[in-house]
């Protein structure tokens, strides 16, 4: 067996071992009643909205702080992460409105 194929066998066994997990997960999710679905997706939505939010707030701190000690604006990050904050907030509302 060369390396080609010794590779593609392993990518190939990689791909199969992806494809399963995904099929039992499928499974695991349908088996989970609907209301309990729609709860795990308010906490995680809500989680990840406070999450984003925190990091935004720090993010934001330390970048003022960096402008004061050397000038240099940099609040990419700060907005990128409160924008993803709105956007989770705003989709946990629509979920929990449904």
């Amino acid at each position: 067996m060369n390396g080609e194929t010794g590779r593609a066998g392993r990518v190939l066994g990689v791909l199969y071992l992806a494809l399963c997990i995904l099929a039992v997960l499928a499974l695991l999710i349908h088996s989970v009643p609907e209301d309990r679905r729609r709860t795990a997706r308010l906490a995680l939505l809500r989680l990840s909205a406070r999450a984003t939010s925190g990091l935004a707030r720090r993010a934001g701190v330390a970048s003022m702080g960096r402008e004061l000690a050397t000038g240099h604006q940099d609040y990419a990050t700060p907005y990128s992460l409160a924008t993803w904050s709105a956007r989770l907030a705003a989709a946990y509302k629509r979920e929990a409105a449904r």
